[in-house]
């Protein structure tokens, strides 16, 4: 459900490129190229993280087995 309704959505991406691209300005000019060195890999990059965080989100949610 988190990757087919909210990390395909166009809100989310907006604003994770809004954000993304506030932190990379932030960052000192050696360090910018973490976040990728052209848009593509900026995106690509980005999608990596979320993915990640989602996972942890939902490893997170998960019952531990007590009960439920």
């Amino acid at each position: 459900m988190i990757e087919e309704d909210i990390l395909t959505s166009d809100a989310f991406q907006n604003e994770l490129v809004g954000m993304a691209q506030e932190i990379r300005a932030q960052l000192p000019p050696e360090s910018r190229d973490a976040f990728g060195a052209d848009e593509a890999s900026f995106r690509e990059a980005l999608t990596r993280l979320v993915r990640d965080g989602a996972e942890s989100v939902m490893a997170r949610l998960e019952p531990t087995g007590e009960g439920g």
